[in-house]
């Protein structure tokens, strides 16, 4: 795949998600694949390894959050970062718009992959604070607990735990944005009852097709009324031992 495919596959695809990417952007992302497959070499950031797979995979699906974000400066942090994913997508395609601007933090409990993410963030010269913890005791710090105006996921946990990990870290008045699968509904049902004790509203869905792919996307957006009570999250083994308590 020539340069040329690259920036038309980013540039159309992210119109097709209502995005419009300048060319500084562009390339941004480039050097961003770039700096995961130089890295990919040394550690398993992701397993997919071609250019149209973390295209679309990756920044496209990433960019999905955007549909669901509100509109002005935004505090938000993504849990599970990983190898970036939705923040630094999210981060490079607002950074030319100063009225949209957000400040996103990358949560993740491998230090060697908040290593990269610190690394990227240098190399790519954008804001993205880079942060090693484990959810369930950062979300109990002063400097985190109900801090941010959004907080994502994109993990494959099920929506009950990830609504315990994140919402603990969303203020009053802000959202959760959980990535799933297009088929959700079962999973919320499960999960209305934790999500209510953590203080959120009943959820809301938005489905997005990635372009270029036949993957549906389920945004679930849980609004947060009121705050979290200082048991949560509580840590995995509680977790474990008293599911039917949530």
């Amino acid at each position: 795949m020539t340069d040329k495919d690259v920036e038309r596959l980013l540039t159309t695809g992210a119109e097709m998600l209502d995005v419009t990417l300048s060319e500084r952007q562009v390339r941004l992302f480039i050097r961003y694949m770039d700096m995961l497959s130089r890295w990919n070499a040394k550690m398993n950031l992701t397993a997919i390894k071609d250019p149209f797979g973390i295209i679309t995979k990756h920044f496209l699906d990433s960019l999905t959050v955007l549909t669901a974000l509100p509109k002005g400066e935004l505090a938000l942090i993504d849990i599970g970062a990983g190898a970036g994913f939705p923040s630094f997508p999210i981060k490079i395609a607002v950074s030319d718009i100063s009225a949209s601007d957000i400040s996103v933090t990358a949560l993740d409990s491998s230090s060697k992959r908040v290593s990269f993410l610190s690394a990227a963030s240098k190399e790519l010269a954008i804001k993205v604070e880079s942060v090693w913890g484990r959810a369930e005791q950062a979300a109990k710090t002063p400097e985190r607990r109900e801090r941010y105006d959004v907080a994502t996921a994109r993990a494959v946990a099920d929506l009950s735990a990830l609504a315990e990990y994140c919402l603990p870290f969303v203020k009053p008045g802000g959202i959760f944005i959980a990535m799933k699968n297009a088929v959700v509904e079962e999973e919320i049902d499960g999960a209305l009852g934790i999500i209510d004790k953590l203080g959120g509203a009943a959820p809301r869905v938005i489905h997005v097709a990635i372009p270029f792919t036949d993957i549906g996307r389920s945004l679930v957006v849980v609004s947060k009324l009121r705050e979290t009570p200082s048991k949560f999250p509580r840590n995995t083994i509680k977790r474990s031992k008293s599911p039917g308590k949530r």
